[in-house]
């Protein structure tokens, strides 16, 4: 009698760990499920914006989407600002590979940037410069290895109280900002937006 007790309960123990994790992976299914929509279908990278703007301080705007998150996405009229941010792009092309994150490398194939305006913060503390007058920047150190294959910065305006250096070149299809903590902060946020 006591070995039917003990078989008995052994396979309610059984089936239970059985309905575990059958509920476990309809669980992962469908946050996978969510995750796919929510990055790499149109609606869903428009419920994505809109719960940034519902959940932080950033106000994020796209008129229009194409692609998805986790490849080559296009972005027109794409606006974000903040504290300490404010850019308006009219065309943001992004060409990523999503997948290499898991391997610790974040590859940018390439950013198409058009008609884009930054408006930077005003700000009363000096910057600290070198004799060349660039801003010195500090060490800094990404828990990934960051590959950018190509930039380019297609008629940007660049509005400031104070003077910055700016030196466009055409040659390289490229743009040199003295101010290159502001462009890092835009790429985190990016990057963020992204991984949100």
């Amino acid at each position: 009698m006591m070995m039917l007790v003990i078989i008995f309960a052994f396979i309610l123990i059984l089936e239970s760990i059985k309905y575990f994790f059958i509920s476990f992976a309809i669980l992962l299914i469908i946050l996978l499920a969510t995750a796919y929509y929510m990055l790499n279908t149109v609606s869903g990278m428009r419920k994505t914006i809109s719960l940034v703007n519902e959940y932080t301080d950033y106000s994020v705007s796209v008129e229009t989407i194409k692609g998805g998150l986790l490849g080559k996405t296009e972005f027109e009229n794409f606006r974000i600002a903040g504290e300490g941010i404010n850019v308006a792009s009219k065309h943001l092309l992004l060409d990523w590979q999503f997948f290499n994150l898991f391997k610790k490398e974040l590859i940018v194939e390439s950013i198409v940037v058009d008609d884009t305006t930054v408006v930077l913060p005003t700000s009363q503390e000096k910057p600290d410069t070198n004799a060349t007058g660039a801003i010195v920047l500090d060490d800094i150190e990404l828990p990934i290895n960051f590959h950018l294959k190509d930039v380019q910065v297609n008629n940007p305006v660049i509005k400031a109280i104070r003077v910055i250096m700016i030196s466009l070149s055409k040659k390289y299809s490229s743009l040199h900002i003295m101010k290159a903590k502001v462009i890092l902060c835009i790429l985190c946020l990016l990057i963020a937006l992204i991984l949100i």
